[in-house]
C-alpha cells in the first residue's frame, strides 16, 4: 500500500478563523477571551482585544458556540461589531440569543448546562472588529470543543 500523507488544511486563499476558549470567563464588560496559548488558526484576520478584526472588505460567515449555565433567569449570547475610524464608531448586534430559564414550561432539570450556537453572513469592511458577548450566564469550560467562535469570507 502507498504511502501517501494529505495535508490538514489546503492553501489557505481566504481570510478565515477559528479560535477557542480558554480557562477565563467573560469580563465584567460581558466579552468573551479566547485562548491564546495555543497557536491560533488565523489567516488575514488580526486578533486583537478578543476581537476578530477584519483585514479584507468582503462577505463573512460568523459563527459562536457556548456552552453555559444560567446564573439569573435570562442567558444571553451575542455577536457585535464594531466600526472603525474613519467612520464613527458604533456597536451592532449581529446575531443575538437568549435562553430563558423562568418560563412557564420550563422543568427543574431545565437549568443544567445548556448550548448557544450563533451563525450568519453579513458584508464588513477593512477595520470591522467582531466579538461574542456574554450577559447572565457561566460558559462551561472544561472543553474547548464546546466553546469556539470564528468568520470566514465566502
Amino acid at each position: 500500500m502507498e504511502n501517501s500523507t494529505v495535508p490538514r488544511f489546503q492553501k489557505r486563499t481566504k481570510p478565515l478563523a477559528h479560535l477557542k476558549a480558554g480557562k477565563e470567563q467573560p469580563g465584567t464588560d460581558g466579552v468573551m477571551p479566547w485562548d491564546v496559548s495555543v497557536e491560533l488558526d488565523l489567516h488575514q484576520l488580526e486578533y486583537k482585544e478578543n476581537k476578530l478584526v477584519v483585514e479584507k472588505e468582503g462577505y463573512y460567515y460568523v459563527y459562536s458556540k457556548l456552552c453555559f449555565n444560567v446564573d439569573n433567569d435570562l442567558f444571553t449570547h451575542l455577536v457585535v461589531m464594531t466600526t472603525q475610524p474613519p467612520v464613527t464608531q458604533y456597536s451592532i448586534e449581529l446575531l443575538h440569543s437568549q435562553y430563558y430559564t423562568n418560563h412557564p414550561n420550563a422543568t427543574q432539570n431545565e437549568s443544567l448546562i445548556q448550548n448557544s450556537y450563533l451563525g450568519g453572513m453579513f458584508h464588513f469592511f477593512k477595520g470591522d472588529a467582531v466579538f461574542v458577548l456574554v450577559r447572565n450566564g457561566t460558559v462551561q469550560l472544561e472543553s474547548a470543543a464546546n466553546n469556539y467562535f470564528g468568520m470566514f469570507m465566502v
